[in-house]
This record gives C-alpha cells, structure tokens and sequence, in this order.
C-alpha cells in the first residue's frame, strides 16, 4: 500500500510538473503573441506619421514657379542648385536630416536631383515607372514605401504650367527616421529590401550589409550589434523570422512583418529585434508611456507625459501644427516654458503660414487681431 500511495503522489507530482510546464509554454506564447501584434500597431503607426510631412512638401514644391522655371527652360543645371538649396533649408529649419528631392521629365527620366549635380546612369526600375504614369494619369500625388532610389518613403506630385504637364516632383525620406523613432522605445528595426531590387553598383557604393544573400538593409544609422545578431541565427531560425513570424534566440526577441509598397506588392521585410528584458514595456497590463502614446484609451495627460518625457526643452521640436493643441495642455511654469519655445518656433513662419495656423485650431470661433 505504501509503494502504491509514494507511486500515486509521483505520478500526481509529474502530472502537476507537466502541467505547469505547459502553462508556462502557453503563457509564454501569448506574451510572445502580444508582444509581437504591439510592435506591429506601433510600426505602422509610425510609418503612417512619417507619410505626410514629404507628400506636403512635395505638393508645395511642385507648385512652386521656381521648379517650373527650371523644368520649362530645361535648365538642369539650375534644377539641382534649386533643390539643393530646398534641402540644406529643410535641415537646417526641421528635425528632418536625410531628405532627397528629385524631378522627373514627362518621359520619366530623371531631369534634376537633390544630392548629385551630375547624374549616374542607373535607370528607374519599371515598376516604378509604372507608379509614376499612374500618378500622372490620375493627376493625383501619392505617397507610400515603393521600390528605386534612394530607398525610402516616396511622396510625389505632378508638375504642371497653365494646365500643362511638366514632370513630376518626388520627395524621399530614408528608412533612417522611422528606425529612430522606434528605437527611442528600445526596438530595433532593420528594414530589409530584396536584393534584387537594388543595382548591384548601388549596394557596393554604398557598402551596404546583406542578409542571407536575398536581402539588403535599407537604413544607414544601423546598429551593427544587432545586425550581427540577426546574422547569427541558424538557417531554420532565418527562414520561420523571414515567414512573418517571430523567433526568441538567446537574450533577444525577434519579429518580422511584410514591408509592401502602396499597392500591397512586397519589397521585403522589417525586423524587429528586442531585448527580452524589455517584454515588460509592450505588452497590455503595463501602462507604460510607450502604450499610452499609442492606445485609443489615451488621455491628454498620458499624450503631455510622453511629450515632458522627452527631454528638458520638450516643446522645441514639437511642430507648429501641434503648437496650439499641445498649449491647452500644458500648465503653471511648464505652460510658461512652452509659450517662450512657441515663440521661437513661430517667428520662424511667414505671415500667410501663422494665418493657416490660428485659422486651422479656430474651431470657428471669431479671432480678432493683426500679425505684424
């Protein structure tokens, strides 16, 4: 009976053990699971933000008579000086500091560019060309991650004179910001394009990294420790992460989602790397500044602490679109702190811009007074 009651309680303790094991595995994977659908809502929250600052731009641009001077005299040697000029402007006055401006001609050939005053030889690649016609057929601009050089978000818009065609005007800010930006919340992000659709020539220039002899990481300020993590996994690892799927190898967690142009093709792949001490941060029960920036449920408190989060003169860098919203927040010395920021940024604007401003946070109400 003894030996009957000692095999009971073990085979109840092995079952329990096994039990538990199981749970743990289940729990695990749901966090995993967690993890990586928060990472995927904070990606493409990111992208969609960085989509409209260049597809403004290039509307702007398009529109000016500068770039329809140079395009109608064909004057490419003027046409670079001039969007060179627009560039190093763009700099200096915003916190964007890899943009690339270029003209094509009616037969989508590359008339002027930002960054070279004399051009190489290598040719749009034809999918592109078939985005641009459809932009010039439905005389809409578009803006979206799509394939060619530089790599990067593109935002064009067509250029017209008295109704006349003349070319089209496309904006391309690299990979580099949205990496920045995600990485502030300790995700790494490493863009990958297929090899195939970047020159040969281009990936030599430029020195850039391969991954498992198909892709190409799209962004300049890569962080090398993580690309040589990324390389050490094993071929089975590769393949699951490259099948849009996530895979825990050591201290590191990593995920991989579909990186598609405008049209829902698939150039190539984004993954995410993070350190799994850093689960803590993305998932639901935690209510950190990262889930409050990003979740529906977010009040105006958490918006304002993300915002002080970020450093001491936190308003500086706040666009002048956000100026007025981000002042009905902001109270007692912070609320003076900000006015002082405000200031500085809005003498940067002319007359017509502070006009749009005030018109557009009016709500309309009646505004009364002169800007001098």
């Amino acid at each position: 009976m003894k030996k009957l009651f000692l095999l009971l309680i073990f085979v109840i303790v092995s079952a329990f053990i096994v039990l538990m094991v199981n749970v743990n595995k289940k729990l695990t994977l749901q966090k995993q699971f967690e993890v990586y659908d928060n990472i995927n809502k904070i990606l493409h929250n990111t992208i969609n933000s960085e989509k409209a600052p260049p597809l403004s731009l290039a509307i702007a641009l398009s529109s000016s008579r500068s770039i329809q001077d140079v395009v109608l005299n064909n004057d490419k040697d003027l046409g670079y000086q001039v969007l060179n000029a627009s560039t190093e402007a763009l700099k200096q006055h915003s916190s964007k500091k890899n943009i690339y401006i270029q003209i094509f001609t009616k037969e989508l050939k590359v008339f002027a560019r930002s960054w070279e005053s004399s051009l190489p030889t290598i040719p749009l690649i034809t999918g592109r060309k078939i985005d641009l016609r459809e932009s010039i057929k439905n005389k809409k601009p578009m803006t979206g991650i799509e394939a060619g050089l530089p790599l990067g978000i593109k935002s064009s818009s067509i250029i017209t004179y008295k109704d006349d065609f003349l070319g089209i005007l496309e904006v391309t800010t690299p990979y580099d910001s949205i990496v920045a930006k995600i990485r502030e919340y300790g995700i790494e992000i490493v863009p990958l394009i297929g090899i195939n659709l970047v020159p040969m020539i281009y990936i030599e220039q430029k020195n850039l990294f391969t991954v498992g002899g198909t892709f190409v990481v799209a962004n300049e300020n890569t962080n090398h420790n993580f690309i040589n993590k990324l390389k050490s996994l094993n071929n089975e690892e590769l393949t699951l992460l490259m099948e849009n799927d996530f895979v825990l190898s050591g201290a590191h967690f990593f995920a991989s989602y579909a990186l598609r142009n405008s049209k829902g093709a698939r150039l190539g792949t984004f993954i995410a790397i993070i350190k799994q001490d850093d689960f803590k941060n993305l998932l639901s029960d935690q209510k950190s500044i990262l889930r409050s920036i990003y979740s529906l449920d977010s009040s105006k408190d958490d918006i304002y602490d993300y915002i002080k989060s970020k450093n001491e003169s936190m308003f500086l860098d706040i666009d002048k679109e956000h100026i007025l919203q981000h002042m009905e927040l902001a109270d007692g010395k912070d609320r003076l702190d900000m006015f002082e920021d405000a200031k500085v940024i809005l003498q940067q604007y002319s007359k017509e811009e502070l006009i749009e401003l005030i018109l557009r946070g009016s709500d309309n109400r009646v505004i009364e007074g002169d800007i001098r």
